[in-house]
């Protein structure tokens, strides 16, 4: 009897996981030859606090990419302190930036307004401490990331506080915004989310290791996705990467405290 109720469970085990396989979305997107990635920092700002970490931080993740030659990684876009600006990261000019990588990196303030709720990340701010130059995530209107016709961009990680509230605004085509709910310590999380995504994590897992190891506790990371089916994307080069999704009004989220 012990072995007849050992093999019925082998095969309801089989079975389970075929199923779960055939669940499994299937539609997967060629890798491209030379994969980009786009990054901007700050580090010094007027009336908010210096973040001295954040080019050391997006500067390894982009060169961790790009020096393994086995995946063909290369540089998009590169912009720092007074050369962040909100066209880059908004619609009137996102198509030369973040529409225009496969992957684009935040290192910088964000910031949730208590009062209306508005969603920024933080290039620059008056005296008041009020940001003057910042990309508005609140509004479709505003952050539309990956709607541009032919454009590349599938993930977008921002190393910014609070902001990872209602990023879901963005979605517009791109798979997976991975972000910070609370505040977001000035640390170097690019080289561990590099090694993490080279290790053949998924973009999602990846992020959530990363803020495991290096986040302070009692902070929470958030990832939304524009469709359940872009869930498991690796990057190019590390595993399989699922096909565009369907733009539409739902999305999915997982958050995760460190």
């Amino acid at each position: 009897m012990k072995n007849l109720k050992k093999i019925k469970g082998d095969i309801i085990s089989i079975t389970i996981i075929s199923i779960f396989l055939l669940m499994l979305p299937t539609n997967v997107s060629a890798d491209p030859s030379n994969p980009e990635i786009g990054i901007s920092w700050i580090v010094n700002y007027d009336y908010w606090d210096d973040l001295p970490l954040c080019d050391d931080d997006a500067e390894a993740l982009r060169d961790d990419l790009i020096d393994d030659p086995s995946t063909g990684w290369i540089e998009g876009f590169t912009t720092s302190n007074t050369n962040v600006h909100d066209e880059q990261w908004e619609i009137y000019d996102d198509q030369n930036f973040v529409d225009d990588v496969h992957f684009a990196y935040y290192a910088g303030h964000g910031w949730v307004s208590p009062y209306t709720g508005r969603t920024v990340l933080v290039f620059d701010s008056n005296v008041f401490h009020t940001p003057i130059d910042s990309a508005d995530m609140y509004t479709l209107d505003k952050c539309d990331w990956g709607d541009e016709n032919s454009r590349k961009c599938n993930w977008v990680g921002l190393a910014c506080c609070d902001v990872g509230q209602r990023m879901q605004h963005a979605l517009e085509g791109v798979h997976l915004i991975c972000g910070w709910t609370t505040y977001c310590a000035d640390q170097v999380y690019g080289e561990e989310l590099a090694e993490q995504l080279m290790d053949g994590e998924t973009v999602k897992d990846a992020w959530f290791n990363t803020g495991d190891l290096l986040g302070d506790e009692e902070t929470i990371m958030r990832v939304v996705a524009e469709d359940i089916s872009v869930a498991n994307d690796h990057l190019y080069g590390y595993g399989t990467v699922y096909s565009d999704p369907t733009v539409d009004s739902t999305y999915y989220a997982w958050t995760h405290e460190v």
